[in-house]
């Protein structure tokens, strides 16, 4: 597995994926959106997106698009989405800008 998490963006490439992992992000101003993509070969991924106080915001399952969330984030505030995967092999890329 190879993964990255820093400056807003959270990169994740893998041959087998069977649990949970997490990335984090900062909000930089009101009107933030975080872009997502994957490309999942085998198994499944789903997503959730949490808030600093720990409120799930979001879930969604990967589904080999791109996609984006708006109109949820506030200046100054910390996310996390986590990625729980069955069995999976395949990507995923978060940018928050």
């Amino acid at each position: 597995m190879t993964r990255i998490n820093f400056s807003n963006q959270w990169r994740c490439k893998f041959r087998y994926l069977n649990g949970g992992i997490q990335g984090g992000f900062t909000a930089k101003n009101d009107n933030t959106r975080l872009i997502h993509s994957s490309n999942i070969e085998n198994g499944t991924v789903v997503f959730q997106l949490y808030n600093s106080k720990g409120n799930l915001l979001s879930s969604f399952s990967a589904n080999n698009t791109t996609d984006t969330i708006k109109g949820v984030f506030e200046k100054g505030e910390r996310y996390r989405v986590r990625a729980t995967a069955t069995k999976a092999k395949g990507r995923f890329d978060f940018k928050m800008e």
